[in-house]
């Protein structure tokens, strides 16, 4: 009879065993966020704007020593490292241009003449709006905007992405500011 029960207790040890034994199984699913524009940013140079095209000859520009390539919200702007956030205008109407309030801690919005936003004493003569769009390659059809003024009224197109066009063009290297494109 003993012989009987610990049979028994065999067979239900090993049913028990097959049981808690842990076995392979598929892990959760990993959702992964998409990719982020900072990534394609930090794949150029912090400074690197883009290609631009002045009188026929494809260019690339970055933004001054100090200053990098900032986008947000639809807007893009080279801001200083040193400053804690970077302010972009969102419009610019008969010579002014106008900033979102919250971001500089007021409420509504807040316009400056051109003439007083620079700190350059040779752009105070900028007087005039003017955009400049950003394109993520050829296909973007939403590019971001740089408002910003200027001696005369002009709208630049910026790729990140280098155009076909330019592939096959000579071109330059420049360092210069919004602004002082005109």
């Amino acid at each position: 009879m003993h012989g009987k029960i610990l049979a028994s207790s065999a067979l239900f040890a090993s049913s028990l065993a097959s049981i808690v034994t842990p076995s392979a199984s598929a892990a959760d699913p990993t959702i992964t966020p998409g990719p982020n524009y900072e990534l394609f940013r930090k794949q150029n140079n912090d400074r690197f704007m883009g290609w631009v095209e002045f009188d026929g000859t494809w260019t690339t520009q970055n933004c001054e020593t100090d200053v990098t390539y900032f986008q947000s919200a639809g807007h893009w702007r080279c801001c200083a490292t040193s400053s804690a956030g970077c302010d972009i205008p969102k419009a610019c109407v008969s010579g002014s241009l106008i900033y979102d309030g919250s971001v500089l801690g007021s409420t509504g919005s807040l316009t400056f003449p051109c003439t007083s936003v620079y700190d350059d004493p040779s752009l105070r003569s900028f007087t005039v709006c003017n955009t400049a769009y950003m394109y993520q390659n050829e296909q973007d059809a939403s590019p971001e905007t740089n408002v910003n003024c200027g001696v005369s009224s002009v709208n630049w197109s910026y790729y990140r992405v280098q155009p076909e066009e330019a592939k096959t063009t000579p071109y330059i290297i420049q360092f210069q500011r919004i602004g002082d494109a005109n």
